[in-house]
């Protein structure tokens, strides 16, 4: 699993992989370091924000870059193909779209977001108990105007 994540210590953006036997998580740029209970990572699956300690993470799909350039170098060659074939162009650009749409959606994954730092947790196997966005829950963690 990884990690991205902006260091409360210095406010960079840095990311880092997760194991299970990873006992610590920290910034490469200032040092700062926080240590990660053995409970807290179990099967590819988070309970808490490993670096605020939040309770309180989303669940959502997102097709990563690699998918999606995939699916477009996929879509653009079976449009050229089928034009190449059949020469009709409403039927060129419906199977590129077709084409396009299907890979992005195999090539999604889940993303576990916090809802109070925003760091966000890529190739999570086990998100089960985690739900999708709620703006109730946001508006904890929000800050005040």
């Amino acid at each position: 699993m990884e990690i991205r994540y902006d260091c409360p210590g210095c406010l960079r953006s840095d990311r880092a992989e997760i194991a299970g036997t990873m006992s610590l998580v920290g910034c490469r740029s200032c040092g700062w370091t926080r240590d990660v209970p053995h409970s807290e990572v179990t099967d590819e699956a988070i309970r808490s924000c490993l670096i605020c300690s939040c309770p309180d993470l989303w669940r959502q799909k997102r097709c990563s870059l690699q998918a999606r350039l995939l699916a477009l170098a996929t879509a653009a060659g079976v449009g050229v193909g089928i034009w190449l074939l059949q020469g009709e162009w409403p039927f060129v650009v419906g199977s590129g779209l077709l084409t396009f749409w299907l890979i992005s959606r195999w090539g999604r994954q889940t993303v576990l977001t916090c809802y109070r730092c925003r760091a966000r947790y890529f190739g999570v196997l086990n998100a089960k108990g985690m739900t999708g966005f709620q703006s109730a829950i946001n508006k904890r963690y929000r800050a005040p105007c």
